[in-house]
């Protein structure tokens, strides 16, 4: 969606001279733009080699309760696990990404959403 957003909406504005700038600009205003990156790159070409990606590794975990829990219980889930041992959880850090766009096409590009 970053590549989208600049094809269509940023690219000759001057606010950037590239993609890749607007890029880094993106995931500076929400890092999870950058797992996610990660984990397209990663189901795409399987290995991440074109620059050093966020997430060392993912973790799926079969709970005993469903989703509909609070994480206080053993709930279903998938980890993002970081080089140094820590974790986020997936559908907490896809909910950032979601909120981040839906202010960013509204309160920035003016678009109903």
């Amino acid at each position: 969606l970053v590549d989208w957003v600049f094809g269509e909406y940023e690219e000759g504005k001057g606010y950037f001279s590239n993609l890749s700038e607007f890029k880094k600009n993106m995931k500076e205003k929400c890092k999870s733009l950058a797992f996610m990156q990660d984990i397209t790159n990663g189901t795409k070409h399987r290995s991440i080699t074109r620059y050093t990606p966020t997430i060392k590794d993912t973790q799926r975990h079969k709970g005993a309760f469903s989703s509909g829990f609070s994480k206080a219980f053993d709930v279903s889930c998938l980890k993002l696990i970081f080089d140094d041992g820590t974790a986020v959880y997936f559908d907490e850090e896809i909910d950032k990404v979601r909120t981040f766009w839906e202010d960013y096409f509204i309160n920035k590009l003016g678009e109903i959403v």
